[in-house]
């Protein structure tokens, strides 16, 4: 089953809630990304009183912005695996 997206009629195979998911997980990554260097800068003005909670939080950080590049991968590519596999 799929959905008809938008007056291209582009086929959909997200349920109607999620079609929007990897867009959201990128604008999320690009602000994970952004407190990234953020903190880094911090970090390296300040790197004489961070200790080392404040590296292990960023890399913390860092994880999240990865997961969610990793989600948004998975939910573009998944309507095309389901394409697959109806065709094989």
């Amino acid at each position: 089953m799929y959905n008809l997206e938008g007056k291209s009629n582009v086929r959909d195979y997200l349920f109607v809630g999620k079609t929007i998911l990897p867009r959201v997980y990128l604008l999320f990554l690009l602000v994970y990304l952004a407190l990234v260097a953020l903190w880094i800068s911090v970090l390296y003005k300040k790197h004489l009183t961070a200790s080392h909670i404040h590296y292990f939080m960023l890399v913390v950080v860092i994880f999240k912005a990865l997961n969610l590049l990793c989600e948004a991968e998975d939910k573009s590519i998944q309507p095309q695996l389901e394409i697959v596999r109806t065709l094989g």
